[in-house]
């Protein structure tokens, strides 16, 4: 088995995969865009006599990124529950980056272009029917009118972006779980997740303690404490945070070592799988 990679060869594994696939794949976008034009829609529906729902709309954006997309991520390899399949997978004459290179293009690019797309064509859609059927209530002040227009999604908000990163993270971690458990994948990696979250956020509360064991403390920070609430008899409510300039390069080395890690550890454990 080579572990070179081939364009030409890539491109037959390509084929292969979407011949294969193509029909579980169109059953899985017409179901995301029935769900979302279903739930999406009827919030805006009713929404008709108040205000549009962008904090709907912002929640159902991120829930189906971050669900959708570690649920793909985690049943990419569900075949392995048949050993047959499997080991048929196995010893198709790729090489082990070609077919991290396949599973990568559909866990991060395919659903990833596709998800913006039915979001944003629907969210388009019903916005524009709450902008043209919205009947605005007589209290409403002339200050309150912009309240009752609908704009699209905008992705540079902090959240929106938030949700952007967290999809990539949990796709890769989802990913990994793909190929480290046969059989009930997803299941098992958010168990695995959810474990280390709560191990880390009492990590940061203990190790806060330790370093300030005088006082109350309140520590804040997803992958790394960077600031926290010093509470004294004297001082109420003080908030210790670390230098602006350091945030942006923490928030981004973090997460792309994090992405990279378990990208790494997914084409390892795929050659394990192999050997």
């Amino acid at each position: 088995m080579t572990i070179d990679f081939k364009p030409r060869r890539f491109l037959l594994l390509l084929r292969k995969f979407i011949r294969e696939n193509k029909k579980a794949y169109t059953l899985y976008l017409a179901g995301a865009i029935g769900i979302l034009f279903l739930i999406y829609g009827l919030a805006v529906f009713t929404s008709i006599h108040n205000i549009f729902p962008k904090d709907l709309q912002q929640i159902f954006f991120a829930i189906g990124l971050l669900f959708g997309g570690s649920y793909f991520s985690a049943t990419f390899y569900s075949f392995f529950s048949s050993t047959a399949k499997g080991i048929q997978f196995l010893q198709l004459p790729v090489s082990n980056g070609e077919k991290l290179l396949l599973s990568y293009l559909f866990t991060q690019v395919v659903f990833f272009i596709s998800y913006m797309l039915i979001f944003l064509g629907i969210d388009w859609m019903l916005c524009s029917f709450y902008n043209h059927f919205v009947a605005i209530p007589t209290w409403a002040n002339p200050l309150q009118l912009h309240l009752f227009k609908a704009y699209q999604i905008d992705l540079t908000d902090e959240r929106n972006e938030l949700a952007i990163l967290g999809f990539f993270l949990l796709s890769s971690i989802a990913h990994f779980g793909s190929l480290a458990f046969n059989k009930q994948a997803f299941v098992k990696t958010a168990i695995v997740l959810i474990i280390c979250f709560a191990a880390i956020s009492f990590y940061n509360q203990y190790s806060m303690l330790a370093l300030v064991p005088s006082v109350e403390i309140m520590p804040h920070g997803m992958f790394f404490t960077d600031a926290f609430r010093i509470d004294s008899p004297i001082n109420k409510g003080n908030l210790v945070v670390l230098p602006r300039n350091w945030m942006v390069p923490m928030y981004c080395i973090m997460p792309v070592i994090i992405y990279i890690s378990f990208w790494t550890g997914s084409y390892f454990k795929l050659k394990e799988k192999q050997v």
